[in-house]
């Protein structure tokens, strides 16, 4: 009985060192000094009993060193590094400092205040980012830039390029919160600005909530030409055909030698079956660039429905007094439409001689104009390409 008394007086004796230890108060400057000597898992148990210990676990320097610690092991690679930790270290210290209050580190001779210390780890995952960018290394930038911009979560630069990094890699979710806060930071490159818009339009499908982005983002940067190309573009893929001609007039009366612009506004017209006012609007993007293929080529096909138009209704005539008569007047018509449509033809084909579907309309044109050699030449040279009769 003795001899258990006496075990139970030496575990009890133990067990009260220990708590003894545990209650201990930490020294913070033991802290420091560890994590100077680059002593990181040292200075951990240290911090992180610092934080609970009731004598230091309302000091602003405990949870400064906190934020130290596990930043300097995230940047040097250890397990147990942890820039959220890091992060909410630093808030924290701030809070107990108060306003205008700050922690300073001696490093080098030179006391650096809080600040400095966070701006200078956000620095190092922005560098980083952009090496690992330079590298190739899209996952690597990504895990960068979001390090920083949990340092620093208004970030400008740290969550444009993690939002670029993220697109890269397809994580559309992620790029739209980066680029999202870093719109509302008032970041300036307009690239955020589009790629929110497209990731809202056709990630997120809200056209609606992409234009009123697109408009508010006009005010605050007037005459931006991507940001009008933006709204043109959600205002015809919402079929707001009214408010795309607005647009796109006010476009024109700022860039009148822009042949784009007046496609657009054909195409727009065309969508209203204002076939005048288109046929105007391709003319006068080739008045502007005589070369511009994409006008050159809707207005061939213009013509082109013109003249099958014609020639469908002499196809379908009968053998009467009347249809005869009809014809002769269709055959008329049918020639001056060829006439007109075929410049545009054979310059699409200058411009590109390959394209299947201006061989296969010139073959047509010539056939209707009775020019078969040319017809044939045509042909000899769709086969050259492999351009079967079946369409294959």
């Amino acid at each position: 009985m003795r001899r258990i008394l006496m075990i139970l007086m030496v575990l009890t004796a133990g067990y009260g060192m220990v708590e003894a230890q545990k209650m201990k108060k930490p020294k913070l400057s033991a802290a420091e000094a560890a994590w100077k000597n680059g002593e990181f898992a040292t200075a951990k148990e240290i911090v992180d009993n610092a934080i609970i210990h009731e004598k230091t676990k309302e000091d602003s320097k405990s949870w400064f060193l906190r934020g130290l610690v596990y930043a300097s092991m995230d940047t040097t690679g250890m397990d147990e590094g942890d820039i959220s930790v890091a992060r909410e270290s630093f808030m924290k210290a701030r809070e107990l400092k108060g306003s205008g209050g700050e922690n300073f580190i001696s490093t080098g001779g030179f006391p650096l205040p809080q600040s400095q210390v966070e701006t200078n780890y956000w620095a190092f995952y922005v560098n980083a980012g952009i090496d690992a960018f330079q590298q190739d290394n899209t996952e690597g930038a990504l895990e960068a830039f979001t390090k920083s911009s949990i340092l620093v979560p208004d970030s400008i630069a740290g969550n444009y390029y993690a939002g670029l990094a993220a697109i890269s890699l397809e994580k559309n979710d992620i790029a739209y919160n980066n680029f999202k806060t870093y719109t509302d930071a008032g970041g300036t490159e307009i690239d955020a600005y589009t790629r929110l818009a497209f990731l809202m339009a056709n990630d997120r499908d809200d056209k609606e909530g992409a234009l009123a982005f697109i408009r508010k983002s006009m005010e605050k940067f007037p005459g931006n030409k991507d940001l009008q190309d933006w709204e043109f573009r959600l205002l015809f893929d919402l079929n707001m055909v009214d408010d795309a001609i607005a647009a796109l007039k006010r476009q024109i009366e700022a860039e009148p030698t822009n042949p784009e612009l007046y496609f657009n506004l054909a195409v727009m017209y065309e969508k209203l079956e204002d076939m005048d006012q288109a046929k105007s609007s391709y003319e006068k993007a080739l008045e502007v660039d005589p070369d511009y293929f994409n006008a050159l080529f809707n207005l061939g096909v213009m013509y082109r429905n013109k003249l099958v138009d014609l020639a469908t209704e002499r196809n379908n005539l009968g053998i009467s007094k009347e249809d005869l008569a009809k014809e002769k007047e269709l055959v008329k018509q049918i020639e001056v439409s060829s006439k007109e449509a075929l410049p545009f033809w054979e310059k699409a084909r200058e411009m590109k001689p390959e394209d299947r579907t201006t061989l296969e309309t010139l073959q047509y044109i010539y056939v209707q104009l009775k020019d078969y050699d040319k017809a044939e030449e045509v042909q000899n040279k769709m086969k050259e390409l492999g351009f079967s009769e079946e369409g294959n």
